[in-house]
Protein backbone atom coordinates (compact mmCIF):
# COMPACT_ATOMS: atom_id res chain seq x y z
CA UNK A 1 0.00 0.00 0.00
CA UNK A 2 1.41 3.41 -0.58
CA UNK A 3 1.43 6.37 1.17
CA UNK A 4 -1.27 7.97 -0.65
CA UNK A 5 -3.42 5.48 -0.51
CA UNK A 6 -2.70 4.88 3.75
CA UNK A 7 -3.24 8.78 4.00
CA UNK A 8 -7.00 8.39 2.28
CA UNK A 9 -7.66 5.48 3.83
CA UNK A 10 -7.04 7.45 7.55
CA UNK A 11 -8.75 10.32 6.20
CA UNK A 12 -11.64 8.57 5.19
CA UNK A 13 -11.54 6.35 8.88
CA UNK A 14 -11.69 10.13 10.87
CA UNK A 15 -14.03 11.85 8.76
CA UNK A 16 -16.18 8.95 9.05
CA UNK A 17 -15.77 8.99 13.09
CA UNK A 18 -16.47 12.73 12.99
CA UNK A 19 -19.84 12.35 10.92
CA UNK A 20 -20.64 9.09 13.19
CA UNK A 21 -20.00 11.33 16.20
CA UNK A 22 -22.15 14.02 14.80
CA UNK A 23 -25.04 12.40 13.97
CA UNK A 24 -24.83 10.70 17.75
CA UNK A 25 -24.74 13.76 19.17
CA UNK A 26 -27.32 14.85 16.90
CA UNK A 27 -29.68 12.31 17.81
CA UNK A 28 -28.79 12.47 21.51
CA UNK A 29 -30.00 16.02 21.21
CA UNK A 30 -33.65 15.57 19.74
CA UNK A 31 -36.17 15.90 22.44
CA UNK A 32 -39.28 18.02 23.06
CA UNK A 33 -37.20 21.31 22.77
CA UNK A 34 -34.93 20.45 20.10
CA UNK A 35 -34.30 22.89 17.54
CA UNK A 36 -31.76 22.11 14.86
CA UNK A 37 -31.11 25.57 13.81
CA UNK A 38 -29.40 25.36 17.29
CA UNK A 39 -28.34 22.55 16.80
CA UNK A 40 -26.24 23.33 13.72
CA UNK A 41 -25.09 26.67 15.09
CA UNK A 42 -22.59 25.50 17.24
CA UNK A 43 -18.97 26.55 16.67
CA UNK A 44 -18.40 22.93 17.55
CA UNK A 45 -20.47 21.35 15.28
CA UNK A 46 -19.86 23.76 12.25
CA UNK A 47 -16.05 23.28 12.43
CA UNK A 48 -16.14 19.37 12.91
CA UNK A 49 -18.31 19.31 9.46
CA UNK A 50 -16.05 21.30 7.92
CA UNK A 51 -13.25 19.31 8.81
CA UNK A 52 -15.25 15.81 7.75
CA UNK A 53 -16.30 17.30 4.64
CA UNK A 54 -12.41 18.83 3.77
CA UNK A 55 -11.52 15.22 4.57
CA UNK A 56 -13.42 13.19 2.54
CA UNK A 57 -12.97 15.93 -0.38
CA UNK A 58 -9.12 15.26 -0.05
CA UNK A 59 -9.74 11.23 -0.27
CA UNK A 60 -11.64 12.15 -3.54
CA UNK A 61 -9.63 14.67 -5.33
CA UNK A 62 -6.68 13.99 -7.46
CA UNK A 63 -3.10 14.72 -5.55
CA UNK A 64 -2.30 17.47 -8.32
CA UNK A 65 -5.15 19.71 -7.88
CA UNK A 66 -3.39 21.71 -4.96
CA UNK A 67 -4.14 25.18 -5.29
CA UNK A 68 -3.31 28.67 -3.19
CA UNK A 69 -7.69 28.01 -1.87
CA UNK A 70 -7.39 24.38 -1.07
CA UNK A 71 -3.97 25.30 1.24
CA UNK A 72 -6.20 28.51 2.85
CA UNK A 73 -9.33 25.89 3.42
CA UNK A 74 -7.16 23.53 4.55
CA UNK A 75 -5.62 26.32 7.23
CA UNK A 76 -8.67 27.31 8.12
CA UNK A 77 -10.56 23.87 9.02
CA UNK A 78 -6.77 23.21 11.59
CA UNK A 79 -7.46 26.55 12.69
CA UNK A 80 -11.28 25.88 13.59
CA UNK A 81 -10.44 22.22 14.79
CA UNK A 82 -7.62 23.45 17.06
CA UNK A 83 -9.46 26.55 18.31
CA UNK A 84 -12.40 23.44 19.10
CA UNK A 85 -9.82 21.42 21.04
CA UNK A 86 -8.28 24.59 23.05
CA UNK A 87 -11.61 25.62 23.99
CA UNK A 88 -12.66 21.84 25.35
CA UNK A 89 -9.36 21.25 26.96
CA UNK A 90 -9.45 24.35 29.05
CA UNK A 91 -13.04 25.20 29.63
CA UNK A 92 -14.50 21.49 29.37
Amino acid sequence: MSSRTGFAVARFVVALGILVALVFQFQHSVDGAFEAVNFFSFFTVLSNIAAAAFLLWEVARPPETQTPKVAAFRGAVTLYMAITALVYAVLL
